[in-house]
């Protein structure tokens, strides 16, 4: 059997060009779809994907790198009155509550529930944490809700650095509370 075939380049047609066609333009519909959601949700921030602007040199000794961090911090943090008749006990057990900041009421009652705090001004803390014995060379233990705001954190980290709390002072507590 004599198999020659015309094998003239122009005319040459193979199924698989047929289909690479319908495909590759579905695909680029749908590729651009997706780029323009990305797109959309970077300026929204609505998907979750976008850039952003913190590094990941960290340790995770150190505390975070908050620089950039938007958010606002009342000024007056709204105190009890009997905020002098507080019992500070050797450790000065604080809790960020959005941006505020709240102690614990009595040494003996348990950190964990959040009742047993009332709020306090940034001064007080620093006055209280100073005048510490400590417990095992730490002066403060810091715990966060889950509403706390990093602005707050920050602000009294550097409170306290600026006030001569060494680092190795602070403890932070690693459950977040409700």
């Amino acid at each position: 059997m004599n198999t020659k075939r015309n094998m003239n380049p122009t005319t040459i047609h193979t199924p698989s060009s047929h289909r690479l066609g319908g495909a590759s333009g579905k695909a680029v519909g749908g590729g651009l779809v997706v780029a323009a959601l990305l797109v959309l949700g970077s300026y929204l921030g609505g998907l979750g994907f976008g850039v952003g602007g913190g590094s990941g040199d960290g340790d995770g000794d150190s505390p975070p790198n908050l620089s950039g961090v938007q958010g606002t911090i009342d000024s007056e943090t709204p105190t009890t009155p009997d905020e002098t008749e507080l019992e500070i006990g050797t450790v000065v057990n604080v809790l960020i509550d959005g941006s505020q900041y709240r102690i614990l009421k009595s040494p003996e009652a348990s950190w964990t529930d959040t009742d047993n705090y009332t709020a306090i001004s940034l001064e007080r803390v620093l006055s209280a944490v100073q005048n510490a014995d400590g417990d095992s060379g730490v002066k403060i233990r810091i715990a966060r809700r889950g509403n706390s705001l990093p602005e707050a954190e920050l602000k009294l980290r550097e409170a306290l650095r600026d006030a001569g709390i060494e680092a190795t002072e602070i403890e932070e507590r690693d459950m977040m509370l409700p």
